[in-house]
């Protein structure tokens, strides 16, 4: 328990040194400071803000390699992609960050699927090996709002499978 009070304590310190430091550089004719926001992009990397309007940096895009495939799933839903039957069937777990909240840790999304007859496991961003594929979640809409709750039927999931 102290350890995690010390790195609270050394992240806070952080903070205040910074503000502190971006104050001085504002009132003495610098730059203007952007807040310390970040915002998570759909690969799980997180950009924050920059420029003269402090707006969001581009979120970082990879080209797909001609060998991934790209499929969107609802709960309950059944699709062949390479070969593979991929339905899934829940439970899932939500805990990623409500929309426009500042948050220390971005949370996650969890969603139980077979596929290929095989119980699985998938979390936003880690790829698992099944079936000699590599299978990621990689989006889940709708985002997280605090001021409605999302049905199960309301989302969609985002997988790329790709040939190892």
């Amino acid at each position: 328990m102290k350890k995690y009070l010390l790195i609270a304590a050394a992240i806070i310190l952080v903070f205040v040194v910074v503000g502190i430091l971006d104050l001085r550089s504002t009132s003495s004719g610098g730059s203007q400071a952007c807040t310390t926001e970040a915002k998570i992009c759909p690969d799980g990397s997180a950009v924050g803000r920059t420029g003269p309007n402090c707006s969001f940096a581009p979120c970082p895009t990879a080209a797909a390699p001609s060998n991934v495939a790209t499929t969107t799933l609802s709960i309950g839903d059944k699709m062949i992609v390479n070969g593979n039957v991929v339905s899934l069937t829940g439970p899932m777990q939500d805990n990623r960050c409500f929309a426009g909240a500042l948050c220390i840790q971005a949370g996650t999304v969890r969603v139980q699927a077979l596929l290929n007859s095989s119980t699985t496991t998938f979390t936003l961003g880690q790829p698992e090996t099944v079936s000699g594929e590599a299978v990621t979640l990689t989006s889940v809409t709708p985002a997280k709002s605090s001021k409605q709750t999302i049905k199960p039927s309301d989302y969609r999931f985002i997988f790329t499978i790709a040939s190892q």
